[in-house]
């Protein structure tokens, strides 16, 4: 079979708009169908050219339609018609006309257009094809596959009667994404999103119907959409036609994708509302110059609608001259360059002038875009901005302030007509009007006298910054709520004052002005301060010129010669000093030279010999002693400063020469050394009496000698006995003397002035001077060699230093009489106070009721008479002391152990091993070796004592006092604190056997509840809540608690165990109850959390056993019984220390069989046995591996190993007979 090309088809337009249709279509039909299908003529009838092979395709408008311009009877089935949408009300039934009929819409974008033509051509290319005379009749299928096959656009053919897919194209295949073979056999619907399927069917009963369909995509997502490959749905631009192929009926579809097109067309439309919006005035021109499109702001520059100028040229808003230049100036420029960029004038609807800025841009097709911007606020402000500049340069040739102010003034009114004008002056913290317009005065009848503070306008003078206020009433600070004025602008003018612009109608100052006034504003306040500094400038000249006059009358009144020379040695000024040393005035004086003065130069004689031509600028020449006779034939001296300088009004050097006659001043010198020598004898006569050490005598006499003598050093010598050598004492001054550290035979002549007790002087005018028999004065001269004034001063100066040291060593002898004294007395009260506080402690412990009492006992005596002291617990197991009670807090109280010591035992540690007392005479020798003498050292203290409170080895905690001096306890405060230990453990034993001993006593149960740090179950699982039942021991740090668990299970509360730190085997009693509740074990490790760890060590120290304990999820109450009821609140207190708990309840009852079998016990021992058998337990005996053996229990108890042994099988019988024999339970009963 051959197939014709895609020109195959002639498309005609026909009807009365055939001309419209014909320039619409061009485009799309010559991409579709090539250039040639579109032909030249429009007047031939559909029937016409129907000779050639091409498929005709009839191109109208709906007019056409309904008017019969295309007869309906006169097409042929394989004829197409096309009709054009132009916006045309007229409606038409296209299933009316006997052949396939398309429709488009006019205003749909090319691309859409172009998609729906290439649907027509798919159709049409069946029509064009035959087969060949050698071929059979093809399958229904196999025209359709080779037709479309090739078609850039995505095609689908499905049977209508069936409503499958009989064949699909590549690019439907790609669009799709399944393969041609799996689109084919589909149904159509199958292509699209289920939730596009109604919309779809619609369009396919449709096109069936009707024979073609069209819909193409919209933004809103109404249209057709597909289902991608990825599971998305594309939107797509969907046409649909009819044909009959071999007697089949099809329907041809193509799917061409919209994304780019939507995208465009939102593109398109959101610049249409940028442009609709824009402030800028956008239109549009055509090639005829009429406007078709114009935005709101274009036609608002005019004071038009948009609607107003559509259709009318751009003449219609020009006068005939703007028209004229814009056909002669302008529009030739756009025609060669493309574009146009100027002001220019038009007329608003009113025919006022509208000044504007135009850009004009050609377009493609012949027509222009406008963008116009209305710019007559700008001309205006431009004109007055210059009128402005003209007013502001008037300003400076204004005589003063007052011209300067009421220019400004009526620049305002005239030039930017704001007649209500007003300049207020500052002084004093008030504003006061200085310069009022004409309308501001009628407008207001009493100007305002602003005081500081009052109204708006106050700020801007304090801030220094302008303000505008739209509605000055509307202000709460406003100073007249009642004025009739309403915006106002407020400008100052620096610390001048202040610029009040004002009009009685609401926001009447526009920004333009205010901005116009501002820069006005800035130059009023540049003339002010030139005319303030003109004025300052006048002020300075006339008072420089009355300084200068000022000057020269004090210059004439000093009795010193001045005078100023030039190079050439013309007199350029001099005083009445040096013109009456002339015999000449001042007049004649000045601008004479040395040849025209007859006398003798005084300049010259004032000034010595000194070459002043030689002098720099800022060189200074000082010449003193200048000798001469005057003409009373008087010796004269004078002092002379010559100092270069660069004359004003001169190129060369000059010089000023000042001469003071110094002849009284030498003589008076003299005398003032004199009596610096008389004075220095005497500081150091005066002085000595004062000093206590010969250094100190020593200092004080060689800085008098410095003071009273023109020397360089003078240094003094004492002599050591022991190395036979004069020693260096002091200097003076005490730097860089020249002098050596000692002398010493070998030096000669200083030696011999010591040894024969004579003056020597060197030949480099050093003197020695010996001291008596106990040093030597050596001091070094300015002079080469010294008057025999000043050896004769150094002599007494020697004399009186021998007399200050023999008086020095007696006030020496005296002051070490007088601190051993008042060492002795010092002791003396010491030891009193050793003796009253030891006798009041002794009192104190004899009576003790609790081991607290005790302890505090103990720490108050080391405070009384030590530095610091503190108690501690010995726990043999651990090996380790904790602090139990000290003397003030923030001391070095801290658990001791032997971890971490490399070096010796801690002393506590080892006095509560061996039983014994352990001093420590300097800590400074301990701190290398260990952290306890580092840690005493930091807080100060030098020497410690450690003691153990025992008594027959039982101890009950270890003692540690320390002092701030080395060996700070003798061997009498030792013995004290090792007797008074010994009674506090003796005490200690004596209510520790008295507590349980007679008649069954009456026990106290109280409850002690914790909240945030539980003592036993640090948390436990929500709701749940446990009962412990009994408390067993099993060894000094473990306990075995019975337990009743509630509101949890076995399982759960097993779990809390197992991650709760110090519990551990967790197990659950082989019988139970009947309740809900379940009846385990477990156990505790009471050091492994403080809160656990003080509570059983403070129970422990004050004999007191927990009976029963409850714990929540809230709180924990713990019931404890002792039979001390005095113990109750000391266990409270010290439990707070460290935790927070309350005492909730506390009752009296009877002893628990416990504390009855303790009291059966007790009474069962010996004394002897009881202390034994009791140390024995708390030292760890008992356990497994010991804590102690039967050797140390001998040793501590100084007895043998069988007498310990003997004791203890004792002690165990009488115990086991109370448990175990009920003969003596019944007996006792009896």
């Amino acid at each position: 079979m051959q197939t014709t090309e895609h020109n195959s088809v002639a498309i005609q337009c026909v009807g009365p708009d055939s001309d419209t249709v014909r320039n619409l279509i061009r485009d799309p039909i010559a991409a579709v169908f090539g250039s040639t299908a579109l032909g030249d003529d429009a007047s031939e009838s559909p029937s016409a050219g129907r000779n050639s092979s091409a498929t005709r395709l009839v191109a109208c408008t709906a007019t056409a339609v309904a008017s019969e311009a295309v007869p309906a009877a006169e097409l042929r089935a394989s004829e197409r018609v096309l009709v054009v949408d132009t916006g045309s009300a007229t409606d038409i039934d296209l299933a009316a006309l006997p052949v396939p009929t398309s429709y488009i819409h006019a205003e749909s974008p090319p691309v859409q257009i172009r998609s729906q033509l290439r649907t027509i051509a798919a159709a049409t290319q069946h029509d064009t094809t035959a087969p060949d005379a050698d071929q059979s009749t093809p399958t229904p299928t196999a025209p359709i596959d080779d037709v479309w096959i090739d078609l850039p656009i995505p095609v689908v053919v499905s049977a209508v009667d069936t409503r499958t897919v009989v064949a699909a194209n590549d690019a439907a295949a790609s669009l799709f994404e399944p393969p041609r073979s799996a689109l084919v056999g589909s149904s159509p619907t199958e292509l699209h999103p289920v939730s596009a399927a109604d919309t779809y069917e619609t369009l396919l009963d449709d096109a069936i119907e009707t024979g073609h369909a069209h819909q193409p995509a919209t933004g809103d997502g109404k249209g057709v959409t597909i289902a991608a490959g990825d599971g998305s749905s594309l939107p797509v631009d969907y046409n649909a036609v009819t044909t009959t192929i071999d007697g089949s009926e099809y329907l041809i579809e193509t799917f061409e994708d919209a994304t780019d097109r939507l995208a465009q067309e939102t593109d398109r439309q959101q610049q249409a509302v940028a442009m609709d919006t824009a402030l800028t005035g956008i239109s549009i021109l055509s090639p005829s110059s009429t406007y078709t499109y114009m935005n709101e702001a274009h036609a608002a520059i005019f004071d038009h609608e948009p609607g107003d100028l559509l259709g009318e040229t751009w003449r219609a808003i020009y006068d005939d001259e703007q028209q004229a230049h814009i056909e002669s100036e302008v529009l030739p420029v756009v025609e060669a360059t493309g574009s146009w960029d100027g002001d220019l004038t038009g007329q608003r609807a009113d025919g006022s002038p509208v000044e504007q800025h135009v850009s004009l841009t050609a377009l493609p097709d012949g027509g222009l875009v406008c963008v116009n911007r209305d710019i007559t606020d700008r001309k205006r402000t431009e004109r007055q901005l210059r009128q402005l500049r003209e007013t502001v340069s008037t300003f400076m040739l204004a005589e003063d302030r007052t011209a300067v102010i009421e220019t400004a003034v009526e620049s305002i009114t005239e030039t930017l007509s704001l007649p209500v004008v007003g300049y207020y002056r500052h002084d004093d913290d008030t504003l006061r009007p200085e310069s009022i317009s004409s309308t501001a005065a009628t407008v207001l009848d009493d100007q305002p006298v602003f005081e500081a503070g009052d109204g708006l306008v106050w700020r801007a003078v304090e801030t220094g910054e302008s303000a505008y206020y739209p509605d000055v009433t509307e202000r709460d600070d406003c100073y007249n709520p009642e004025t009739v004025l309403r915006s106002e602008f407020h400008l100052p003018v620096g610390d001048d004052g202040i610029f009040i612009i004002a009009s009685t109608t609401p926001d009447d100052i526009t920004e333009a002005e205010r901005d116009l006034l501002g820069v006005l504003v800035d130059h009023v306040e540049t003339a002010l301060t030139l005319r303030d500094r003109t004025t300052q400038l006048q002020q300075a000249r006339q008072t420089a010129e009355a300084e200068r006059q000022q000057l020269r009358d004090v210059i004439d009144a000093v009795p010193q010669l001045i005078c100023a020379t030039d190079q050439t040695g013309e007199l350029m000024f001099a005083n009445a000093a040096l013109a009456d040393a002339y015999d000449m005035t001042v007049a004649e004086l000045e601008g004479s030279a040395d040849a025209d003065i007859d006398v003798a130069d005084p300049e010259h004689v004032a000034a010595g010999e000194t070459d002043t031509a030689s002098i720099e600028p800022g060189e200074s020449v000082h010449t003193w002693g200048t000798s001469l006779t005057n003409v009373a034939a008087d010796d004269r001296l004078f002092e002379t400063w010559t100092v270069g300088f660069e004359p004003v009004d001169a190129d060369d050097t000059a010089v000023l020469s000042v001469s003071n006659d110094v002849t009284e001043l030498e003589e008076a010198t003299a005398a003032v050394e004199r009596l610096r020598r008389l004075k220095a004898h005497y500081k150091i006569g005066d002085e000595l009496l004062q000093t206590r050490t010969t250094d100190e005598v020593c200092t004080i006499g060689s800085q008098a000698i410095v003071d009273g003598l023109p020397v360089t050093a003078t240094s003094v010598y004492m002599w050591d006995e022991a190395e036979t050598v004069l020693a260096h004492v002091s200097s003076a001054p005490a730097a860089d003397a020249p002098h050596p550290t000692r002398i010493t035979i070998d030096d000669t002549a200083r030696w011999r002035a010591f040894t024969e007790g004579t003056v020597t002087v060197s030949d480099s005018g050093e003197v020695s001077v010996p001291i008596g028999s106990d040093g030597l004065l050596v001091t070094t001269f300015t002079a080469d060699s010294p008057s025999t004034e000043a050896v004769e001063f150094l002599e007494s100066a020697a004399d009186t230093l021998a007399v200050g040291i023999r008086q020095a060593r007696q006030k020496a002898s005296i002051d070490d009489l007088r601190a051993e004294t008042e060492a002795f007395m010092t002791d003396i009260s010491r030891q009193r106070t050793l003796l009253d506080s030891y006798t009041s402690a002794i009192e104190t412990v004899v009576s003790g009721e609790s081991r607290v009492e005790l302890f505090e006992t103990l720490t108050d005596f080391c405070e009384t008479n030590w530095a610091y002291g503190w108690v501690g617990t010995y726990q043999p197991q651990a090996e380790t002391v904790t602090p139990t009670v000290v003397s003030s807090t923030g001391g070095p109280a801290t658990t001791v152990s032997s971890a971490g010591d490399t070096g010796r035992t801690p002393p506590m540690l080892a006095a509560a091993v061996d039983r014994e007392p352990v001093y420590t005479e300097n800590t400074r020798s301990t701190r290398q070796q260990s952290n306890w003498g580092r840690q005493l050292l930091t807080y100060g203290y030098q020497s410690a004592i450690a003691l153990p409170i025992c008594d027959s080895g039982a101890i009950h905690g270890v003692l540690e006092v320390t002092a701030t001096a080395t060996e700070g306890f003798d061997t009498q405060a030792r013995q004290m604190l090792a007797v008074l230990c010994q009674a506090v453990a003796i005490r200690l034993d004596q209510l520790h056997r008295a507590e349980p001993m007679g008649e069954r006593q009456e026990a106290v149960l109280f409850e002690l509840l914790f909240d945030a740090e539980r003592p036993v179950f640090s948390s436990l699982p929500d709701d749940a809540t446990v009962e412990v039942l009994t408390i067993d021991t099993v060894d000094s740090d473990t306990r075995k608690l019975t337990l009743r668990i509630a509101e949890t299970t076995a399982d759960q509360f097993q779990r809390h165990v197992d991650k709760t730190p110090g519990l551990s085997g967790f197990q659950v009693a082989a019988e139970q109850d009947d309740t809900d509740s379940v009846l385990a074990a477990v156990r505790l490790t009471t050091t492994a959390r403080e809160p656990t760890r003080q509570l059983f060590e403070i129970l422990e120290q004050h004999a007191a056993d927990i009976v029963t304990l409850h714990s929540q999820p809230t709180n924990e109450v713990v019931q404890i019984e002792s039979h001390r009821p005095a113990v109750v609140r000391e266990i409270v207190d010290r439990l707070r220390e460290t935790v927070n708990c309350q005492l909730v309840s506390k009752q009296t009852a009877a002893p628990t069989d416990l504390l009855s079998q303790r009291t059966q016990i007790t009474d069962a021992l010996t004394d002897r046995q009881h202390e034994l058998f009791r140390t024995a337990y708390k030292e760890g005996y008992y356990k497994q591996p010991k804590g102690i053996s039967g050797d140390d229990l001998a040793a501590l108890f100084d007895i043998s190993q069988s007498t310990v042994h003997e004791h203890l099988r004792a002690a165990e019988q009488r115990v086991a007979t109370v448990l175990f024999d009920d003969s003596a339970v019944r007996s006792d009963a009896m």
